[in-house]
């Protein structure tokens, strides 16, 4: 319900899609990029529409046309859903909403060598949020990093995710 109320007042009652004003019993949250193609549950992935728009776009995606609303919908309208729904739920994000770099490198078929990643994963220590997380039934530790972080970062620095 948090969510739901967050990405609401965020888009300010507007739905993603159409730009349609959507009254509160008929929103609908969309994953903009559908998880049966690879989607993922997470803040950034999620928009505010309507039950009907919702039911007609299915899982139906233009590829190139999904990454330029999700890089929008990341630069402009995820970072408040966060702030709002962290405001409402008192919690910190779900982790979902956060990953190692090497899930973020495959889930953007990026492949570095393994200098190529420490250097990049001290750029990325100073630049994004993350923390150091025990992988259960694992030795060792590792750093996560906050998926908006990350996209945002990409966007603004590929030359950085190139080997």
């Amino acid at each position: 319900m948090n969510l739901r109320k967050a990405l609401y007042e965020a888009s300010e009652g507007k739905c993603f899609f159409t730009g349609k004003f959507v009254a509160l019993d008929e929103v609908s949250v969309d994953h903009l990029y559908p998880l049966s193609m690879g989607g993922r549950n997470c803040i950034a992935n999620y928009v505010l529409t309507d039950n009907i728009t919702n039911i007609k776009k299915s899982d139906a995606v233009e590829h190139t046309l999904v990454e330029r609303m999700q890089y929008l919908n990341i630069i402009l309208y995820a970072p408040r859903v966060l702030a709002l729904y962290q405001k409402y739920s008192q919690k910190v994000l779900p982790s979902s909403d956060w990953l190692t770099l090497d899930c973020f490198l495959k889930d953007k078929k990026l492949i570095l060598d393994s200098g190529s990643k420490n250097n990049l994963r001290g750029f990325l220590k100073s630049k994004a949020d993350y923390r150091i997380e025990r992988p259960v039934g694992k030795r060792g530790k590792h750093a996560v990093f906050n998926v908006l972080h990350l996209e945002k970062i990409y966007a603004e620095f590929p030359s950085r995710f190139i080997a």
